[in-house]
């Protein structure tokens, strides 16, 4: 959850899992402010956005950068 005005990067270690992640599926909500909200007249001022892809773990190391006004699912398979 970035509950600020910057996108933000974030690092997980998940080294110590004892796995290897190749997949990652992230579901983000995000908007312009911090008391957006969807309306009639404005259906679509919370974006959601799904993307899967390759996990792209480095060193034991999951690093995403998230937008500001956003809160992020990481599902690492």
């Amino acid at each position: 959850c970035n509950r600020t005005a910057e996108g933000r990067k974030t690092e997980f270690d998940v080294s110590a899992l004892g796995r290897a992640f190749s997949k990652c599926t992230t579901k983000r909500l995000s908007s312009d402010g911090p008391s957006v909200m969807n309306t009639l007249d404005n259906p679509n001022a919370i974006q959601s956005v799904t993307k899967e892809g390759k996990a792209g773990i480095k060193k034991g190391i999951y690093s995403i950068t998230v937008p500001a006004w956003s809160f992020t699912e990481i599902v690492l398979e």
